[in-house]
């Protein structure tokens, strides 16, 4: 038994940071948006700072809600994106994978692709997101719910000047701003904390996603070798 300990706490040892700078692969691909909840909405975005003009600018046509996607195959941390993704967007200029794609798993300060606003996500910016996945993410939100919770999202991600409200700024919409707003204004740093990573591609959407906590799949893998330990000891 004190052998068995001893590797445990070895295993713990060398995986929690390895865990917590995340790598591995999903290959998935977007099944629709028919696939899972959303609304389809106004969203405009600034990348240098002067807006107006703003560099993105969709007029009732962007998809904002769940991001479902099929995953054939994982590798590493990828293996804890759960299946079905029921992800949501990181990533402005980009579309989601028609076809299988393989992502690589990364931190949140990782991601996305820092062309559209000179960065990649700051821990300050990471540490709103986990904590908006915390309080408020629901795989079972209605349509409305999921646009507000997508544009929350992007207000987080994209937003320039340090004020966080989807109907003005650098990030802005025409719909569902009172809604998105309460979900924003609830984060006070106070919340519980989601484990999320990035899934990212040069190509394709970056996706955000929940995995479960360094703590939670070590346990769950020291409860396995127990149950193996005990069975041999009752054959011995």
């Amino acid at each position: 038994m004190k052998r068995l300990f001893l590797v445990f706490g070895i295993c713990c040892l060398f995986w929690s940071p390895a865990f917590s700078s995340p790598t591995g692969t999903v290959t998935m691909k977007y099944l629709g948006h028919s696939a899972a909840p959303y609304k389809t909405v106004s969203f405009y975005a600034d990348s240098d700072g002067s807006y107006p003009p703003y560099e993105v600018s969709y007029d009732n046509n962007v998809i904002a809600g769940y991001y479902k996607h099929d995953i054939s195959t994982a590798t590493g941390a990828g293996v804890y994106v759960p299946d079905p993704l029921m992800g949501f967007c990181i990533d402005l200029t980009q579309s989601p994978a028609a076809n299988y794609a393989t992502f690589d798993v990364v931190s949140l300060t990782e991601a996305p692709d820092p062309t559209f606003i000179g960065s990649t996500i700051t821990i300050t910016k990471a540490d709103l997101l986990r904590e908006l996945w915390g309080r408020h993410y629901d795989v079972s939100m209605t349509n409305q719910q999921a646009a507000e919770f997508q544009l929350a999202v992007w207000e987080l991600v994209f937003e320039t000047s340090g004020v966080y409200d989807i109907s003005i700024g650098s990030v802005k919409s025409n719909h569902y701003n009172g809604g998105t707003n309460t979900l924003l204004s609830s984060l006070d740093g106070t919340g519980p904390m989601a484990n999320l990573v990035a899934l990212s591609h040069p190509d394709y959407q970056d996706m955000l996603a929940q995995v479960p906590c360094p703590g939670a799949v070590m346990l769950c893998s020291f409860g396995m070798v127990m149950v193996s330990w005990l069975r041999v000891r009752r054959r011995i």
